[in-house]
This record gives structure tokens, C-alpha cells and sequence, in this order.
């Protein structure tokens, strides 16, 4: 895909990337696991659109932020920092 979208044909303006770089098998994905997706596509992401006149617009997507093996489901409120994140919502 990124050799496609670096062509000079198709070489965009700017570039809006949405996040979710982990695989979505997310109950088993650990928090090593989601740093490591998040680097490898940076870096090919980097590495892609370098020496281009391109902006790259990186957004943070909800599996990259907070992988299932850190919340706990064995009681309501448990998870503080989402629970107090949601609350200034």
C-alpha cells in the first residue's frame, strides 16, 4: 500500500493516519506487542515518505492506547484511568 501511495502518480498532499496499528486479535495482543506495532509502522511510515513533500497527520486509534490485557472486567470502576478519562467526557 505504501509503495502504491508514494508513486509519483499517486503521492498525496497529506496524509491522515488513523491509528489501530496493532493485529485486532486485541485479547491477546500484550502491551510489548502493541509498542513494537506502533514502531514498526512508524517506521515505515518514516522510511516510505521520506524526501517527499507529504503531511503526515498521525492519530492515535483506541487499540494503541489501551490493550485488554491490562483492563480488568472483575469489578465496575475498577479501570481508573479509563473510567476518570470518561468522566470529562
Amino acid at each position: 500500500m505504501l509503495d502504491h501511495v508514494t508513486s509519483p502518480e499517486n503521492l498525496p498532499d497529506m496524509v491522515f493516519w488513523t491509528g489501530d496499528n496493532a493485529s485486532h486479535n486485541v485479547w491477546a495482543n500484550t502491551a510489548d506487542e502493541t509498542v513494537l506495532y506502533t514502531a514498526t509502522v512508524s517506521t515505515m511510515m518514516k522510511d516510505a515518505f521520506a524526501g517527499k513533500n507529504v503531511t503526515i497527520m498521525p492519530i492515535q486509534g483506541n487499540h494503541d492506547t489501551w490493550v485488554e490485557e491490562i483492563e480488568s472486567f472483575s469489578a465496575p470502576g475498577i479501570n481508573y484511568e479509563i473510567n476518570h478519562f470518561k468522566q470529562y467526557w
